[in-house]
C-alpha cells in the first residue's frame, strides 16, 4: 500500500508538470509563429506599397513616392490590424524598395536611397 501511494504521490507531480510544460511550449510556439506571420505580412504589404507606388506615381519624385508608400503601408496594415510606427514604416518602405531594385530593376529615384 505504501508504495502504490508513493508512487501515485511521486507521479501525479510529475504528470502535472508535464502537462505544465507542454502547454508552456504550446503557447511560446503560438507567440513565434504570430510574430513570424506578423514580420512577413509587414515585409510583403511594404514591397506592395513600393511597387504601387512606383507604378501609380510616376510623375511624383523619389521622396513623394517613398512618403505614398508609407501612407499606403500605414493604411493597409492598420486596416489588417497591425500596429507599425512611422518610424518602423519609413525602416520597412526602404528595406522594400532596396530589395525591388535589387530583384526587379525598380528604380524610385536616388533621391530615396541618400
Amino acid at each position: 500500500m505504501n508504495l502504490l501511494y508513493t508512487v501515485i504521490t511521486a507521479g501525479i507531480p510529475c504528470l502535472i508538470g508535464g502537462l505544465f510544460a507542454g502547454v508552456n511550449h504550446s503557447i511560446g510556439t503560438q507567440k513565434t509563429t504570430k510574430i513570424i506571420n506578423t514580420l512577413q505580412t509587414k515585409s510583403h504589404l511594404a514591397t506592395d506599397a513600393v511597387l504601387f507606388a512606383e507604378d501609380a506615381f510616376t510623375a511624383l519624385g523619389g521622396p513623394a513616392k517613398l512618403e505614398s508608400a508609407k501612407t499606403n503601408l500605414i493604411g493597409r496594415l492598420n486596416d489588417c490590424g497591425v500596429s507599425v510606427t512611422s518610424e518602423e514604416a519609413d525602416t520597412l518602405i526602404r528595406s522594400a524598395y532596396q530589395t525591388a531594385k535589387n530583384d526587379f530593376g525598380v528604380e524610385i529615384s536616388k533621391a530615396v536611397t541618400s
